[in-house]
């Protein structure tokens, strides 16, 4: 048996439903392999946006008005990941699954979607 390097490029998604009742989606994805785990940061959107209004009021920028337009449904990464992969390899536990989140501050992550 081989014992060899996967690299996972990930790159964009594309549709994503918002399932936030206020703001916007905050995509994140989970890949798994044969036991191991890899999480990307957050699709940067309203956190990056919330950032710039603290720091705008911070300053004491009264007057100022922030508007944000996240990336919500149409996320990208362009994160590089590595796995350790044995070949051959046969069945289900061998299979690449990528999981979609959407972040969520006061409650639990939300389930958008899967792809093996």
């Amino acid at each position: 048996m081989a014992i060899g390097l996967m690299e996972v490029l990930l790159v964009n998604a594309k549709g994503l439903s918002d399932t936030d009742f206020l703001g916007d989606v905050d995509p994140y994805v989970v890949m798994q392999y044969k036991g191991q785990e890899r999480k990307s940061s957050v699709a940067q959107g309203y956190q990056k946006c919330f950032q710039i209004a603290r720091s705008a009021f911070k300053k004491k920028y009264v007057h100022t008005v922030i508007i944000c337009a996240g990336q919500g449904g149409n996320p990208s990464w362009n994160e590089k990941f590595t796995f350790r992969v044995e070949y051959p390899g046969c069945g289900g536990q061998y299979k690449l699954v990528l999981k979609i989140m959407d972040k969520d501050t006061f409650t639990h992550d939300d389930f958008l979607g899967e792809a093996t």
